[in-house]
């Protein structure tokens, strides 16, 4: 009979993961599932093999293959020359439950992996183009089959350790593997409740979203910003407040908007989920005592006076602050959080890279000239 069981990691279940069993005596020999949303799997022969000795199998015990590979992101295992996808063999028996949580087994892989996911559940899948009937749970898509949507592009990918010269983590827009974006991560693995993650997880998204040719163009002007910085002797870095360039500027908006949100709904108590977490987040974030703001490096972009009109602490389109409050915050606050993100990553059809080119495709292609005329000019952009 078909054998049922839980993957888990560290006791808690590793969803939407796939899994591969391999038997020789059947075609096609290796066979792909995914586990659901508690964890479980059921490895069948029935329906999916084309030949077999076993159609009612397999029988227990068996042994799987568990991939570092979830519905959202691929993680390759850096320590060899040319970076390879992590897979742990388990032999497993019907109803029970493999627990991944050594080393051996390589859990950080794992936890980076499941940390995507749950970066990508908490901010991403409520904003189109991912929300839409289709994506949602797979921000691509899915093909016909698991095996087929397992390999199919685009694919995020990352990469851990990484070995390149950057000491810090990063996403390659447009990687030589897939020609999709590949997140680069450093030692040692980010914990699960980091900002890292869902600030490159939100440009991995992004830039996934772009033609290729805009992907190529993105990483050819960061590498051009990286190298010009180094050359004048400063530090080749970005922040909230850092004036850099309104190409940067665009690009790192996003990864705020992503780690703060992210942020906000882990902590935010009572806990709360849809159009209420949206208006909760702006509102709060443009409030006299923001909720994060004792985090490490926080430093508010703006706040709401008497009169209830936005304020803001950073202006100009090179500063990835001022970019941050008046699209994810005073934009959103007039046309809904959800409007203000779609609207950011939908321009990547039309390869927006600066704020001039987004104001000139919303008065272009909405109804929205004057809000996005006043929050313009609020910010100084």
């Amino acid at each position: 009979m078909a054998v049922t069981f839980t993957v888990t990691l560290g006791g808690v279940p590793l969803r939407r993961t796939y899994v591969s069993h391999f038997d020789l005596a059947r075609a096609p020999q290796t066979l792909f599932f995914r586990t659901d949303e508690a964890g479980q799997v059921t490895v069948a022969n029935a329906g999916l093999a084309n030949f077999t000795l076993d159609p009612n199998g397999p029988n227990s015990p068996i042994t799987v293959t568990v991939h570092a590979q979830n519905s959202v992101v691929r993680v390759l295992d850096g320590n060899f020359p040319i970076p390879v996808g992590v897979t742990q063999n388990f032999t497993v028996t019907n109803g029970a439950a493999i627990n991944i949580n050594t080393d051996a087994e390589q859990q950080d892989h794992f936890r980076i992996m499941d940390s995507c996911l749950v970066a990508y559940d908490t901010v991403f899948r409520q904003f189109r183009p991912f929300n839409r009937p289709g994506r949602r749970a797979f921000p691509f898509g899915q093909a016909a089959t698991v095996a087929a949507t397992r390999d199919m592009l685009p694919r995020i990918e990352v990469v851990y350790p990484d070995n390149s010269l950057s000491v810090l983590a990063w996403v390659e827009p447009f990687s030589l593997g897939t020609r999709y974006p590949l997140i680069h991560i450093k030692v040692p693995a980010p914990a699960t409740n980091s900002t890292l993650i869902p600030h490159e997880l939100a440009h991995a998204l992004y830039f996934a979203l772009m033609p290729d040719a805009t992907r190529v163009s993105v990483e050819a002007q960061y590498v051009a910003w990286l190298t010009s910085r180094i050359a004048s002797d400063l530090p080749p870095f970005h922040n909230t407040i850092l004036a850099t360039t309104p190409f940067v500027a665009w690009i790192e908006c996003l990864g705020l908007f992503s780690e703060r949100f992210f942020s906000f709904s882990r902590r935010l108590t009572p806990p709360l989920t849809g159009s209420a977490l949206r208006q909760a987040f702006f509102r709060d974030e443009l409030s006299a005592a923001p909720l994060l703001q004792t985090t490490n490096g926080y430093r508010q972009v703006g706040n709401l006076n008497a009169a209830g009109n936005v304020v803001p602490a950073l202006t100009g389109d090179n500063v990835e602050g001022a970019l941050y409050g008046a699209i994810f915050l005073d934009f959103a606050r007039r046309k809904g959080l959800r409007e203000a993100v779609g609207q950011y990553l939908e321009s990547s059809d039309n390869s927006v890279l600066v704020f001039d080119d987004f104001r000139n495709l919303v008065i272009a292609e909405t109804e929205f000239d004057n809000d996005i005329t006043q929050v313009a000019n609020t910010w100084g952009l």
